[in-house]
């Protein structure tokens, strides 16, 4: 337990990104058995013949359980931290050290719904980096969490794990179970805007399986997705960096690139998390051109904003669904 708090005083003193990265390779799984409970906690070794070792502690009178929980949600909470500090780098190897730092923290919390959420997103985030098999690999880790949490009824009342399956079914042009999953995400909260955007994207790209219906069915769906923007406009105004943030990417499939661009910079000035994401949107890909006109404008407001601490309005994990409040 002392080489365990140790090794988390180490952990909770670096924004070193290498440091974390060196910390990440040192981290070992060491499990334990108090009384019926099971519990994995981390620890920083150096012994690289030290593996995930299964340890009994027989003479538990100086460990307190409640102590013993503490610590290991100590070490959730940190993790949790350090994922969100460790994007601020941008690149792939942080993402990826963020990755292995919450499937540590997942050994242990399962069922975690921020720890699931945090980790779909940076697998769906990372997918963009790479091309081929990696590209497929990362979107079916994702799929893979946002089912378990749909298989074992954690979010029958929330439409995320839905969306977000269905997200990575559609870059995996699996069209149909795409449609499938956004259907079910609207089916659990009609308001939801950004399942019915994608939902109407989908039929517009994809004429050849809808045919005569696709631009009807475009329709519809888009229609769907304003008038939902336009409610949580009335509730939340823009303070919800997601509503302007969606709001820009409404104005990107139009060519309308002074709005979106305008709708962008009142995102990140709520939440300048959404720089990382910008980088990355599907829909912002013109803006990354080079030769596009808006190039420069847009690469200055990423740079305007660039966050300078890890705090974030949305953060890795996602909270309680509110049904009155916009999500992603």
């Amino acid at each position: 337990m002392n080489d365990s708090l140790q090794s988390l005083n180490r952990f909770m003193k670096t924004t070193d990104f290498q440091q974390l990265t060196d910390i990440a390779r040192q981290i070992k799984l060491f499990q334990f058995k108090v009384e019926d409970h099971i519990i994995a906690l981390p620890v920083i070794t150096n012994d690289s013949k030290m593996d995930s070792i299964d340890l009994k502690i027989n003479d538990y009178s100086n460990i307190s359980k409640k102590d013993m929980f503490n610590t290991i949600d100590l070490w959730r909470k940190i993790f949790l931290f350090y994922c969100d500090t460790l994007l601020q780098a941008g690149n792939i190897e942080s993402i990826d050290t963020a990755i292995h730092f919450l499937s540590i923290a997942r050994t242990y919390h399962p069922n975690d719904t921020k720890i699931i959420f945090g980790l779909g997103e940076l697998y769906k985030m990372s997918a963009y980096s790479f091309t081929g098999e990696e590209f497929i690999k990362r979107h079916h880790q994702a799929i893979e969490l946002y089912e378990y949490m749909i298989q074992h009824k954690m979010a029958e009342k929330d439409p995320r794990p839905y969306h977000y399956a269905g997200w990575s079914y559609y870059e995996l042009n699996q069209i149909i179970k795409a449609e499938s999953y956004f259907k079910s995400a609207v089916a659990i909260d009609n308001k939801y805007a950004k399942a019915h955007f994608n939902l109407a994207m989908l039929y517009k790209e994809h004429p050849n399986i809808y045919g005569s219906q696709s631009l009807d069915l475009y329709e519809k769906a888009f229609q769907c997705a304003q008038e939902s923007i336009q409610y949580f406009m009335k509730i939340e105004g823009i303070r919800n960096p997601r509503i302007p943030y969606t709001l820009a990417i409404f104005s990107a499939i139009e060519n309308k690139w002074e709005n979106c661009l305008s709708w962008l910079e009142e995102s990140l000035k709520s939440d300048p998390w959404y720089c990382f994401r910008a980088r990355y949107e599907k829909w912002f890909a013109p803006l990354i051109n080079q030769n596009h006109p808006y190039n420069d404008q847009f690469q200055k407001i990423l740079d305007d904003y660039h966050p300078k601490r890890p705090k974030s309005f949305i953060n890795m994990g996602q909270d309680e669904y509110l049904s009155n409040v916009m999500y992603e």
